[in-house]
């Protein structure tokens, strides 16, 4: 990808890129294959040359309330090209899960203004057609609006089952407050809203880790991710971009589209990063608490102080003077005062920047997903494997005294048991052999047997009832 050198974001973690979210590394392990991820805001585009067609799915309009979310803006776009480029196609640059499908879902118009029903019934329309993780635009309700605790309520409803990723949101330089915007700011526990952390607000920071000038920052913040930084001039306001994230969008002009990958800084972008590593996790298995693994494998970076956006702010602590007599050989000469010493401290963070990390959170999917799935045995001793269950070996094409009729597991899943009918038992994988009837006289055959929790044995049934019991059984 040509642009690839340019996406410090992706790039393994090293000296002067501490801001990166470590995805490279995570390739080798998952790309997010058939994950579908929800793309909240303005659309989007089909036809780029970088975001394969065929991986944007069916989606719906809630501007125009028709089943056509065709980007009008350009920012919807964007946010799905950082999601899902595709990867080392000779084109553009790569995405943070390449593999990933997309679900566009427009809830923003062509001015990215929408309204609070829309985000909530977009996020539930998601939800109800399988979407696998759900990210979230930054919120420009129009006009403006706090949401009420009904709504996000509602949104913590559908965190339930989908995790949702929310841009923490954009100031401009000369705002003064750094409030985490709705739904992100839905964990926060107060004025009526619920005090539960199910949503995943991000906030951006740029390539050596500091949290963007632009980005939200208080601690409703729960992870931050790339999402680059704003060059400033002498009086403060932005004069360009630095450490910027590669995506790909298009330009309407005169009726001719035209498509062009280029750069651009936004929380949003930061949580487009944090989407596409939930979609890696997801890859991975299902059945594991993304919201957890993302959180738990985020690396320290620097804490963002009220000084970085700023806001002077010193904190004094004044030693009250105190008054001693001296002593001369005459007697008393009078009285001295101490110097009052005065400290500065640094201003408090505002919040634990912790940053997302691709590599860590994949390693720990795989080692924390159950595994789910199951084994057929068949009667000349063939064994079948389903999901995640893996085959070890079998008996068939050997010849057997009696027929099989039983099959259990390893406690690892590594390995595995199967039964004859004369309870001839047969050990794969990391099974070890405890013992069996094989060649002892039965008053009826076996039809079953189970493993201890240990693994390290198991009983044999009979039709009639009789148990045998081998190893710590």
């Amino acid at each position: 990808d040509p642009y690839y050198a340019a996406q410090w974001n992706l790039q393994p973690l090293g000296a002067g890129n501490l801001g990166s979210a470590n995805v490279e590394p995570a390739w080798d392990l998952a790309r997010g294959a058939g994950v579908r991820v929800a793309v909240l805001s303005t659309g989007v585009r089909v036809g780029g040359p970088d975001l394969e067609a065929a991986r944007v799915l069916p989606g719906y309009d809630f501007v125009d309330d028709d089943a056509f979310p065709d980007d009008e803006h350009g920012e919807g776009t964007f946010l799905a090209s950082v999601v899902a480029q595709t990867l080392s196609n000779g084109i553009g640059g790569a995405g943070v899960a390449p593999d990933a499908l997309i679900m566009p879902v427009r809830v923003l118009d062509h001015h990215a203004s929408g309204s609070d029903e829309m985000l909530v019934d977009g996020m539930s329309w998601a939800r109800d057609n399988g979407a696998d993780v759900i990210l979230v635009d930054q919120s420009m309700s129009d006009p403006p609006t706090d949401y009420s605790a009904d709504v996000c309520v509602y949104v913590h409803e559908i965190a339930k089952t989908v995790p949702i990723v929310a841009a923490a949101g954009d100031y401009e330089p000369n705002d003064t407050e750094r409030a985490t915007k709705y739904p992100a700011a839905c964990d926060l526990g107060s004025s009526g809203f619920p005090a539960r952390d199910d949503v995943i607000g991000v906030g951006s920071v740029d390539r050596d880790g500091f949290v963007s000038q632009f980005s939200a920052a208080d601690p409703v913040v729960d992870i931050t991710a790339p999402g680059g930084e704003l060059l400033r001039d002498a009086e403060g306001f932005p004069a360009g971009l630095a450490d910027h994230i590669v995506g790909e969008t298009f330009d309407d002009f005169l009726s001719i589209q035209t498509w062009s990958t280029f750069g651009a800084v936004s929380t949003s972008y930061a949580a487009a990063h944090v989407a596409g590593v939930a979609a890696l996790v997801r890859g991975v298995s299902r059945f594991v608490d993304v919201q957890g693994i993302l959180l738990g494998t985020s690396r320290d970076l620097p804490d963002p102080l009220e000084t970085d956006f700023g806001v002077p702010t010193t904190t004094t602590t004044t030693v009250p003077a105190t008054t001693t007599t001296a002593s001369g050989p005459s007697g008393p000469t009078g009285t001295t005062t101490t110097a009052v010493p005065t400290t500065t401290l640094p201003p408090a963070p505002l919040f634990d920047n912790r940053g997302v990390d691709a590599h860590l959170a994949v390693l720990l999917a795989f080692a924390s997903a159950p595994n789910i799935g199951y084994r057929l045995v068949a009667g000349d001793g063939g064994i079948f494997s389903f999901g995640q269950s893996g085959y070890f070996g079998s008996m068939g094409g050997k010849r057997l005294n009696r027929p099989m009729v039983g099959i259990d597991r390893t406690p690892s899943d590594q390995g595995y048991w199967p039964v004859a009918s004369d309870g001839g038992i047969f050990s794969f994988g990391d099974a070890k052999f405890y013992g069996s009837t094989g060649g002892m006289r039965l008053v009826r055959p076996i039809v079953g047997m189970a493993a201890t929790p240990t693994g390290k044995g198991y009983w044999l049934v009979a039709s009639d009832g009789g148990i045998f019991a081998f190893g710590d059984a």
